[in-house]
């Protein structure tokens, strides 16, 4: 459950999708609506995203809901089969100031 404002929706909205990409998985970001006792207002923006960064599923705002989601493993699978992103990574070693690894 978050706490994203209105005036931060945007970012939000990003992230989700960005997390979905970079860790190449599903997402699921649960946020909250109303008006809290410092006169916040939330708007939700609760939503399911792929790996692709697709969104599979989302709400108006304002709106509660509950709704149910069929995440698909095997596509899943076969996503990262041909997107093998993690094969990128670099090997490295952090040094401390003296010069000896970490």
């Amino acid at each position: 459950m978050a706490n994203w404002p209105v005036s931060r929706r945007r970012v939000w909205d990003t992230l989700l999708r960005a997390w979905a990409m970079e860790n190449v998985s599903y997402v699921s970001g649960v946020n909250r609506i109303g008006i809290d006792r410092n006169n916040v207002h939330y708007n939700g923006g609760s939503a399911v995203y792929s790996a692709k960064g697709e969104t599979l599923t989302g709400v108006p705002d304002d709106e509660g809901f509950v709704e149910t989601v069929t995440l698909e493993l095997s596509s899943l699978q076969q996503f990262r089969r041909e997107f093998p992103m993690w094969k990128d990574a670099d090997l490295f070693t952090l040094l401390c100031d003296s010069g000896t690894s970490v």
